[in-house]
């Protein structure tokens, strides 16, 4: 998953696999829309809506507030982000929402762009 926040907002987007209560597995999307919220130094926090659409043509709507981590003081590096949330809409609405990440950074002429790889999202009622 890709994330950039910038003073324009935040935007992003990746791929998931989802693990289904049933022990089955789907792909899907996420696109993350939202603003920036505060933080300071290394630490970026984001408020933003975020759509999971599923391969079966279902999609659920989540309002996250994210907290992005630069880990160390350069240009690139490693990084890390939680978040918390809630579903408003779709098969999981009313789910609680909690993720956590582990990925990099690059900071470049447009800001800073965090690619997470290693990205966990689960539901909980």
């Amino acid at each position: 998953m890709n994330v950039t926040p910038g003073p324009g907002g935040v935007t992003g987007n990746g791929n998931l696999t989802c693990d289904e209560p049933s022990g089955s597995r789907r792909t899907a999307t996420i696109r993350i829309s939202g603003s920036v919220g505060g933080g300071s130094g290394m630490v970026t926090e984001t408020f933003t809506t975020d759509t999971i659409s599923y391969s079966d043509g279902q999609a659920s709507t989540l309002d996250v507030s994210r907290r992005l981590e630069r880990l160390s003081t350069g240009t690139s590096g490693n990084a890390q982000s939680t978040g918390t949330g809630r579903v408003d809409s779709g098969q999981y609405d009313g789910a609680g929402e909690n993720e956590q990440a582990s990925g990099t950074f690059r900071t470049g002429t447009n800001g800073t762009t965090y690619t997470f790889g290693d990205f966990s999202l689960s539901l909980s009622q």
